[in-house]
């Protein structure tokens, strides 16, 4: 029971931060709970909840395929045999819902062929979720639906957890139409040395450094000599829009220390705004990093401050908003597999800056046979009480027309509303830090995602 309570935690996330590792622990704690049953041995009802909110979680994350994130130390592998048994250990209509139709090989020799009957003659029940939470591992998914063709996009803001978690602060996953675009570069092997720390340092996933430094530092495999508290921060979910952001403190130790903070802004059901924010007083050099499936293709156009991913069945287009940037591309390695790596692309956007520095990125993404087009322009935005324009170190904004709508975004990086101010953009006013307008339906007030 204190195994229960220590380990997993109360949004079922177990706290090494890698699902693959999650799923070891809750195989082992469904064994003891099927052995205990078929014994008539009584099991503390703290397990049986825990173990429950486990197979919850795995739902959460579970992508289009039916297969997890290879976050951390984790391999590329379906996790709907172990939701699939969940169902029939909690006799749960949703987890059968999310795993498969039929128990798999493996799990009918596991629980016998009176289970299968019984698996297969369950009711299932729509899942009551799309997009969660997980915030007390950091963990937040933005779905559009549970078929196969959904678009789902992770992102990270929590605790290293333990050696199996990796340098990933920040770090987004990406999956359009069903197919993996941006994705974590994996865990190849558990030697201590150079392949083992480009696995899991900062650069090999899709976050943000400064000056080239890392925010944690191996120290051999499992240990590490310098950490990095993440601040979790608010996060709103609504019918038409949804919003994450979190920061980390690990380079708060730098001689002009740096807070990196990261929203990120979702407009069903395809577009993505990405929003990097770097608070300092000193100067210095920021680089993001996109790795992409290497199952596409990757195409930068330097001119346009855009790349473009096509694959098997999805394609996104990637907007940098940010003037002055350097784009470029370089060979990284992703691994599926213990023991395997393969070349992918990785887009790297870097900016060199004093004092406060912002980053902003759209992403638009659809199914490869569709033809809808995205514009996205940079505006400006102002105090509508004093007439005055407001400089990009206080608030941004975006007019994106998409579908035949038009949308105003305002971000606004500092406090700059006095009492009696709106901000204002493209004709649309509000208060509020961040805030989104759909220019259809209402040009005043809008959807204020962060006051």
């Amino acid at each position: 029971e204190i195994a229960a309570r220590l380990q997993i935690l109360p949004d079922g996330a177990q706290w090494e931060q890698s699902p693959m590792y999650h799923n070891e622990v809750y195989h082992c704690f469904l064994d003891v709970l099927i052995l205990a049953s078929r014994n008539g041995i009584t099991i503390p009802k703290t397990i049986w909840e825990r173990v429950h909110q486990m197979a919850y979680a795995n739902v959460a994350w579970k992508k289009p395929n039916g297969r997890q994130f290879i976050n951390g130390d984790s391999d590329d592998t379906d996790i709907r045999d172990y939701i699939s048994i969940g169902a029939w250990v909690f006799s749960d209509p949703v987890l059968k819902e999310a795993g498969f139709e039929r128990l798999d090989f493996e799990s009918v020799w596991d629980l016998g062929i009176e289970a299968a009957k019984q698996y297969e003659q369950m009711k299932a029940k729509q899942i009551p979720f799309t997009s969660i939470a997980l915030s007390d591992s950091g963990n937040y998914y933005l779905r559009t639906d549970w078929g196969e063709n959904a678009n789902l996009l992770h992102f990270h803001c929590g605790t290293l957890g333990a050696g199996h978690g990796h340098s990933d602060k920040l770090h987004l996953d990406l999956v359009i139409h069903g197919e993996d675009v941006l994705m974590d570069s994996g865990r190849f092997n558990y030697v201590a040395g150079p392949n083992r720390y480009e696995f899991k340092d900062p650069m090999a996933h899709n976050t943000i450094t400064v000056d080239g430094k890392l925010f944690t530092i191996c120290k051999d495999s499992w240990e590490c000599s310098k950490l990095s508290a993440p601040v979790n921060q608010k996060y709103c979910f609504t019918k038409q829009y949804e919003f994450v952001q979190g920061g980390h403190l690990g380079y708060m130790d730098l001689e002009n220390g740096v807070f990196v903070n990261r929203k990120v802004i979702y407009i069903k059901p395809d577009v993505y705004l990405l929003i990097d924010e770097l608070y300092s007083g000193g100067e210095h050099t920021y680089c993001q990093y996109f790795h992409f499936n290497n199952e596409g293709k990757v195409e930068i156009l330097p001119e346009k401050q855009k790349a473009i991913y096509k694959g098997k069945k999805a394609k996104a287009e990637f907007y940098f908003i940010t003037p002055d940037i350097e784009i470029d591309t370089k060979k990284t390695r992703i691994s599926r597999n213990y023991n395997q790596a393969e070349e992918q692309t990785t887009v790297t956007v870097q900016k060199q800056q004093k004092g406060f520095t912002s980053f902003i990125t759209v992403i638009f993404g659809q199914g490869l046979e569709e033809m809808e087009e995205c514009k996205v322009e940079k505006v400006r935005v102002r105090s509508e009480f004093k007439d005055v324009i407001h400089p990009d170190s206080w608030a941004e904004a975006l007019k994106i027309e998409v579908h035949k709508k038009e949308y105003v975004v305002i971000v606004c990086h500092q406090e700059v509303n006095t009492p009696t101010d709106q901000t204002e953009a493209d004709g649309c006013m509000g208060f509020g830090q961040v805030l989104v307008f759909d220019k259809e339906v209402e040009k005043q007030v809008g959807t204020v995602l962060l006051w």
